[in-house]
């Protein structure tokens, strides 16, 4: 088994020494472009060519299809032992540039002799790579570049002002480009690698820049390079032309101080005005409004005409508060409010408009409104009569809503109105359940938010309940009738309900009752004869009547008949008579006409024949119609009337009363055991359980009263009531007789008009007085104020907080207090005087320091409180050194690297420092020094020149700072100049790879290469690279890919890739 092994890998390593082939079928080489000696020979680092089988074998290379550039090259062979190496030979090398090809493919012949008949050939394939030299200058895009500059809020926006940009044909450190300005410019700064013109100072001392911008790459020197641009910046700003103005100045008035100023505008402040979206009356207090953007430190904020001038807003620094609420309505006047802004820079010489309407915070679709959809009335009410009210589920307060009627017939729309800012619904006419019984109206519902409108439509559906107004009447009939064995009284009744009012029944009053020979059906009114007449004369009332409620009303029709035998045919003449009535009242609004209807009927007898027999088949009916009005009227006294000292009588009832509620009665009988008519029993009787009148309210006022009386006297409330809008109503209250009480009346007296005297007054003055509740908060005189208050000093009485409550007593009884227990402060509880009882330090004190203050009432058995803002300024001593500062924190000095090839008048760090007096004029400066310099006001660091001269060195200057006071604080900068690290050899590119040959000896921490990649304008650009793949071969059969991060780093801020 070991000899067999054995053999086997003799046998493989006899099979390897004997191949008469290439090593390789394609081979990678390297080479330098623009070579200047005359000729070159490219050596690989690893065995191209043929092994060498014996002694007799002998090779000769040669180039394979010979073109244009492959005349550049001659191969040759070349033995070393037993190798027969290829020799690549440049015949033209300053012809080799990478710039128009980087990569030559060449095919190669090997011609192999082992005896004069024993030859053989074989085919390779070399790809010759060329490496890049630094022999390109970088070239700009323009020659010449020229900006106007129309707004200086490029500075506050980190906006470049102007882009340079040169392309470079080299690679890696030989493209990298870097940009400098030629001469010192304090205001602008150069980006030395992006080519990006800054500007660092919007207070620009010249309004035209020109200057040159140079560009090199890292490869060559700054003094070496030809590149060069003229650079021209204009500074101005642009003008608005507005309609009827002059030009770009324009003037203001200041809402809250009533001033005005006059200044020019601009339009480079980029700010925005946004609404805090958790706001809402209940938290007042806090901010509405916020400002936000690019603002510079000096700046003011002013609100301006024309603004919406209902609402007061307070400013501090960049919030916007709501300066005095007045009410809950607050709401709704900020909705769709125009708020007009002023932001003014340089002492309000400069100022930008800012316009911005606040949006709505309620939602009106989301509104309900409480209305009895279906109502009942009796058609007897008089004129003002309450029907219903429209209530919304909000507070009236807080909406103000606008009702009217709607619709296209004008018949129901004249027969009610209603309120427009309360929405009660009245009767504006009187109404007849005869003409119209069922009415419906729509009433729409208007809420107005400033330039916005919401409606709702509401229907309401009105039953009008019929009463028992009219009296049944006979139909008047033509003569001659003939009456053989019956006849039919016929009578109709208007009255709309036909089960009771207008049904009619009918029955005969006589004085001879046992012998009375006719009968009458109560149904239909039918007359028959029952028996044989015994009689000549016959005389009875034929009464037609109703069967309404709460009574009764009837007609009476008198018939005489008259019974004569004279031997012809005996003919009846019945005469009939009718009592005169009263018809119909109709009151059409405030117009009344009367018609009064006099019917007489009378029966005629006549005598057509002699025969003495009785015939009763022909009665014949004369009716007559009489309207003249009595001469005299009865009068009717009836024992009821208001019995009140002074004609007046007083109520209570406590303010916000819920709908409907109940507070008084009117009383009108004075004994019960008295007789309601005066010597009339049966109408006492009748009447003595009912509510015969009406109780109608007359008022002075435009608008009638939020109440209303039920016909039993009962007062209830029909409306909001609020004490602080009214403390006192004051109105007539007078009872009217219902018609049906008329009519019955006119009936049981037989008159056809009476007059009605009180035994007491019908008329009486009704007063209401409205009592307090602790439904107000107090309210601060400003909801926002402001104090300045000097800092290490005790003072009193800096500010009187005055408060207000519309509420009485203790209600209306203010008591201040602070919200949060404090060291500095300290208020009197009746007064609301505040006093600094602890000095304050500006420094651990932010300025404006907020102070919250309660004001409580001390109403009972809940108290109710507003919590008002002061916003107390503290003015500050300069008694603080400035301080410097680097990312919010304190620090001894400063430290930075510059590297060697920045180019001079680069920025490469600033200076920060900070002042707790709040003096933001700070000055810096350095000790005189040749290497950099820094901007006074800004603090930016710049170099005089390039620091090639001192890299890997580090050096010191002092760096001082002082403010307004004189104050003066010192420091230290060190400046350490680092050296380019540059790649030890070429990048040879392999897409989609690179591929790179390291030696096995290389130290750690060598730098292999640079990784760059190339753009299509001919430079580089850098590659962010975290880690590198390693692929190795293990054995020479069997070849496997390994990965090793560990082995390679990558410095991520050079991109170097090291070993």
């Amino acid at each position: 088994m070991k000899c067999y092994l054995w053999i086997c890998i003799l046998l493989l390593l006899c099979s390897e020494c004997t191949s008469i082939y290439f090593t390789q079928s394609t081979y990678e080489l390297w080479c330098q472009e623009n070579i200047l000696y005359p000729s070159s020979f490219v050596y690989p680092s690893s065995r191209i060519g043929i092994q060498r089988q014996n002694a007799q074998q002998h090779v000769q290379y040669s180039i394979v299809e010979q073109t244009d550039y492959q005349k550049l090259f001659t191969v040759k062979s070349k033995r070393l032992g037993d190798f027969y190496f290829l020799i690549l030979n440049i015949t033209r090398p300053f012809e080799i540039n990478r710039e128009y090809q980087q990569t030559y493919t060449i095919k190669v012949k090997a011609h192999i002799t082992f005896s004069q008949t024993n030859t053989t050939t074989d085919q390779a394939e070399i790809q010759l790579r060329v490496a890049d030299s630094n022999d390109n200058d970088p070239v700009f895009d323009v020659d010449y570049y020229r900006q106007n500059i129309t707004s200086v809020s490029l500075l506050k926006d980190q906006k470049s002002l102007l882009k340079f940009h040169a392309s470079d044909a080299d690679e890696i450190e030989n493209a990298q480009i870097l940009y400098e300005i030629d001469e010192r410019v304090d205001d602008l700064s150069l980006h030395p690698l992006t080519g990006d013109l800054y500007l660092l100072n919007d207070k620009t001392k010249k309004k035209t820049y020109e200057f040159s911008v140079l560009a090199y790459d890292r490869g060559r020197k700054r003094d070496n390079t030809n590149t060069k641009t003229q650079v021209k910046l204009e500074f101005f700003q642009e003008q608005q032309q507005t309609s009827g103005r002059n030009g770009t100045r324009e003037t203001a008035r200041i809402l809250d101080t009533n001033e005005t100023i006059f200044y020019e505008v601009i339009n480079d402040v980029n700010v925005s005005i946004n609404q805090y979206k958790n706001w809402n009356y209940l938290n007042s207090h806090r901010p509405l409004l916020y400002v936000e953007g690019q603002i510079t430190k000096n700046f003011e904020l002013f609100i301006i005409e024309p603004s919406s001038h209902d609402v007061e807003f307070y400013i501090e620094n960049l919030n916007i508060y709501v300066g005095r609420p007045t009410s809950r309505d607050l709401i709704v006047k900020i909705s769709d409010y125009r708020l007009v802004l002023l932001i003014c820079v340089q002492n309000r010489s400069q100022c930008q408009k800012l316009v911005y309407r606040l949006t709505s915070l309620v939602d009106p679709p989301s509104l309900t409104f409480l209305v009895k959809d279906k109502i009942i009335l009796n058609e007897d009410v008089p004129i003002n009569t309450y029907v219903t009210k429209i209530e919304s589920n909000e507070n009236d307060d807080l909406f103000k809503f606008t009702y009217k009627l709607i619709g296209d017939d004008d018949l129901q729309i004249s027969k009610f109105y209603i309120d427009q800012t309360t929405g009660v619904v009245r009767t504006a006419e009187l109404l007849d359940a005869e003409k119209q019984q069922f009415f419906q109206l729509d009433i729409q519902i208007d809420l107005q938010l400033k330039s916005k409108k919401y409606s709702i439509i509401k229907t309401i559906e009105i039953t009008v309940q019929d009463q028992n107004d009219y009296r049944p009447k006979f139909l008047t009939t033509q003569t001659n009738f003939d009456f053989q064995d019956t006849y039919q009284f016929v009578a109709v009744d208007n009255d709309r309900n036909k089960e009771t009012n207008g049904r009619i029944s009918y029955m005969i009053r006589s004085e001879n009752k046992d012998d009375f020979p006719f009968s009458i059906d109560s149904m239909n009114g039918t007359l028959v004869l029952i028996s044989t007449p015994k009689k000549e004369n016959y005389y009875f009332d034929v009464v037609a009547f109703d069967w309404g409620q709460p009574m009764s009303l009837e007609t009476v029709l008198s018939v005489h008949l008259h019974m004569a035998q004279n031997g012809h045919r005996q003919r009846r003449d019945i005469q009939r008579s009718s009592r005169p009535r009263l018809k119909s009242l109709y009151t059409r609004r405030w117009k009344k006409k009367y018609r009064l209807h006099n019917i007489s009927t009378s029966a005629v007898i006549s005598s057509h024949s002699p025969q003495p027999s009785l015939n009763l088949t022909r009665v014949s009916i004369i009716t007559t119609t009489s309207t003249l009005l009595p001469s005299t009227s009865t009068i009717i006294q009836l024992n009821v009337g208001f019995q009140y000292p002074s004609n007046v009588t007083t109520f209570r009832i406590i303010e916000n009363s819920p709908f409907e509620t109940t507070f008084g009665r009117l009383n009108i009988y004075d004994n019960d055991n008295e007789d309601f008519v005066n010597n009339n029993s049966y109408l006492s009787t009748l009447f003595s359980h009912l509510n015969p009148f009406h109780f109608v309210i007359l008022s002075n006022d435009s608008t009638l009263p939020p109440f209303s009386i039920l016909d039993d006297g009962t007062i209830f409330v029909i409306d909001k009531i609020d004490r602080e809008k009214r403390s006192m109503y004051e109105f007539d209250v007078e009872i009217k007789l219902k018609q049906i009480y008329t009519l019955k009346i006119q009936q049981t007296l037989c008159v056809e008009s009476f007059n009605i005297i009180f035994k007491y007054r019908q008329k009486i003055k009704v007063k209401i007085y409205i009592e307090d509740i602790n439904d107000n908060p107090p309210q601060c005189d400003r909801f926002h104020s402001t104090v300045d208050v000097e800092e290490n000093k005790i003072q009193t009485n800096i500010i009187k907080m005055k408060g207000y409550d519309p509420d009485r007593g203790d209600n209306g009884t203010i008591v201040y207090s602070l919200l949060f227990t404090s060291d500095h402060f300290n208020i009197n509880k009746q007064t609301g005087e505040l006093d600094v009882i602890k000095p304050f330090d500006r420094e651990q004190k932010e300025s404006p320091y907020l102070v919250y203050i309660i004001l409580t009432d001390q109403g009972q058995p809940s108290q109710l409180q507003t919590l008002c803002t002061l916003h107390v300024n503290i003015i500050g001593l300069n008694d603080n050194v400035p301080q410097f500062i680097y990312q919010n924190k304190s620090l001894t000095y400063y430290e930075f690297d510059v590297w060697e090839d920045m180019p001079k008048h680069a920025v490469f760090g600033q200076i920060i420092a900070y002042d707790l007096d709040g003096n933001f004029t700070l000055r810096y400066s350095l000790e005189p020094n040749p290497y950099v310099y820094i901007l006074p006001t800004l603090g930016y660091l710049k170099l005089r020149r390039s620091l090639y001269l001192l890299v890997d060195q580090t050096f010191n200057i002092s760096l001082t700072v002082q403010d307004d006071g004189k104050l003066v604080n010192r420091t230290h900068i060190l400046i350490h100049v680092l050296k380019v690290k540059k790649s030890s050899n070429p990048l040879l590119i392999n897409e989609p790879a690179y591929s790179l040959i390291v030696n096995e000896s290389l130290p750690i921490g060598s730098i292999l290469t640079n990784i760059l990649k190339r753009v299509q304008n001919g430079g580089s650009t850098s590659v962010k690279v975290d880690y590198i793949e390693l692929y190795e071969n293990l054995t020479i059969a069997n070849e496997t890919n390994v990965s090793n991060r560990n082995m390679f780093e990558v410095d991520k801020q050079e991109q170097d890739l090291k070993d």
